[in-house]
């Protein structure tokens, strides 16, 4: 296990010393993929106020990693980082601090990062319930949360362990257990939209567009692949009655669901009615199923 420390690299005045050293370091310092999600996009404003503060004052506040064998992974100061290495590729070296925090897996560095975000004062509302949703994500899968498995959605919100996780959490996290249940299903949501436009989902995040976050968390029970080109567009799936000025996509994707339900309904009604029902009717009941589906797959 890593030990807690803080250290500076000061890359003008030990750069001759140290310079092998600093260059190991840079190296092994990284950005992972998979944990971008729980660190908030800046708008535009606000990196570039930082980004002045940085080249005014320097960066004051340590960075936070977590060594993983010989990597040093980034946990906490990923725009002061990103805006550190512009500044290194345009000549201007920056000194600023480390500090290095222990966990035993990536899980328990997603977990504090989620927390560590939750603890700052500059998120917007949505930011703010986006990653309370995540973390109750994360909780109901741990051993003691709804012990996720297949059955999971089946039981809901009536479920008495998925209560107790999201009392667990409203009373962590200062807020109602029903606001960590909308939390979660605005967090799916967002995914959602995120699939066909990402830069929507950090509009939203970053009250950018209005949007109804009702229907966002309504987005999350909708099934299959969606294509979000514009906030009616979600209003439109969540209501499931298209409009003139869907896009294409969603236009497509309405009437074709409708259309085999349709068919799905037609084949039903002549075998309900009749006393007697033939191979071939079956057949073609059989056929309208299995075509309606494989398009929900």
């Amino acid at each position: 296990m890593a030990k807690r420390g803080t250290f500076s690299i000061n890359t003008k005045k030990k750069l001759r010393a140290n310079s092998n050293v600093i260059k190991q370091f840079d190296q092994q310092l990284k950005v992972l993929e998979e944990l971008k999600q729980f660190i908030p996009t800046p708008t535009d404003e606000e990196r570039a106020q930082l980004e002045e503060n940085i080249r005014k004052e320097g960066v004051r506040d340590p960075l936070v990693i977590w060594k993983r064998d010989d990597d040093q992974v980034l946990i906490d100061g990923h725009n002061r980082y990103s805006i550190i290495q512009k500044l290194k590729s345009e000549g201007v070296d920056q000194d600023f601090k480390l500090k290095i925090l222990p966990f035993e897996n990536i899980e328990e560095v997603k977990d504090w990062m989620i927390l560590n975000q939750l603890g700052r004062r500059n998120l917007t509302p949505e930011q703010s319930s986006e990653l309370r949703g995540l973390y109750y994500e994360r909780e109901k899968k741990k051993p003691g949360g709804t012990g996720a498995n297949q059955y999971t959605e089946l039981r809901g919100q009536n479920d008495p362990e998925a209560k107790k996780t999201a009392e667990k959490l409203a009373e962590k996290l200062n807020v109602s257990a029903k606001t960590i249940k909308r939390d979660e299903q605005f967090a799916k949501g967002l995914r959602k939209i995120a699939e066909s436009n990402p830069q929507m989902k950090q509009d939203i995040l970053q009250r950018k567009v209005k949007v109804n976050k009702t229907d966002v968390q309504k987005l999350s029970k909708v099934e299959g692949a969606l294509k979000i080109d514009k906030v009616d567009d979600i209003k439109s799936v969540v209501e499931k009655k298209p409009t003139e000025d869907l896009s294409v996509e969603v236009k497509e994707e309405f009437l074709v669901r409708k259309g085999m339900v349709q068919q799905l309904r037609d084949s039903l009604i002549p075998l309900y009615n009749q006393e007697e029902i033939s191979s071939s009717q079956i057949e073609k009941f059989k056929k309208t199923a299995r075509t309606l589906l494989a398009y929900l797959d």
